[in-house]
């Protein structure tokens, strides 16, 4: 798959994580209260919906047109019914799974082409307004001691500088420096030594990865408590 192909089929930015996750734990806290609620009062449909709307956000849409059925089926279903519908979420959830094993590749290529577009950019707008890169960018190679996207030459000729050979103060180690105050356009130095040495596509690859792998042993938990807890009906 192109790189332009990649970017018109993943459409999100390697730089707005922090409104999915903010998103996501709003929704995790309402899901959660409405899970107590259905377990205290023993509601196995509601535990049903619960357990729909706690999966990840690439089964939504999916599972909207489920909880339409549900809504309607709710005081007609019988027991294998129940128990089909509680199969269904878990086969979705396993097809999810493995159809993101598969996408790594491209989902990692989509991440590197989103950091060469955006190396360039000083702010982009938004439907919120506008997004400072500029400030992501430093706030990034200084969190991840990084510099560009392969190496620090990515800076290089950049619209901030142009036809200077450049980088951000963001990349110098502070390590070479006595303290802070006498790293001031450090960036502008021409001595590589002092930058850092790494490019940030695979540290924050890697970064991002590990929190993927983390959530889909999650899943694969939850999965695994979906089956064993809905095993016999009463």
């Amino acid at each position: 798959m192109s790189p332009a192909s990649l970017e018109r089929s993943l459409p999100f930015s390697a730089f707005s994580t922090a409104g999915l996750c903010c998103s996501t734990g709003v929704a995790v806290c309402i899901i959660c209260t409405v899970g107590w609620i259905a377990a205290t009062a023993y509601n196995r449909r509601l535990l049903l919906t619960v357990k729909k709307l706690r999966l990840t956000w690439l089964l939504i849409s999916t599972y909207d047109m489920l909880f339409i059925q549900l809504f309607f089926a709710q005081f007609l279903m019988h027991d294998f019914q129940y128990i089909g519908f509680v199969v269904l979420l878990a086969v979705i959830q396993s097809i999810t799974g493995a159809l993101g094993l598969s996408y790594k590749e491209a989902a990692r290529e989509h991440v590197r082409t989103d950091l060469f577009q955006n190396i360039n950019r000083s702010a982009v707008v938004t439907s919120q307004g506008v997004f400072d890169l500029t400030a992501s960018w430093d706030k990034l190679q200084k969190s991840l001691k990084c510099c560009g996207v392969n190496n620090s030459s990515d800076w290089h000729y950049a619209q901030r500088w142009p036809l200077q050979e450049f980088v951000p103060d963001s990349c110098c180690n502070p390590a070479h420096f006595v303290d802070v105050n006498s790293m001031g356009n450090c960036g502008k130095i021409a001595n590589s030594t002092i930058l850092y040495q790494q490019g940030c596509f695979e540290v924050f690859a890697d970064w991002l990865y590990h929190h993927v792998a983390v959530m889909n042993w999650i899943s694969l938990t939850l999965l695994i408590v979906e089956v064993v807890a809905n095993g016999p009906f009463p």
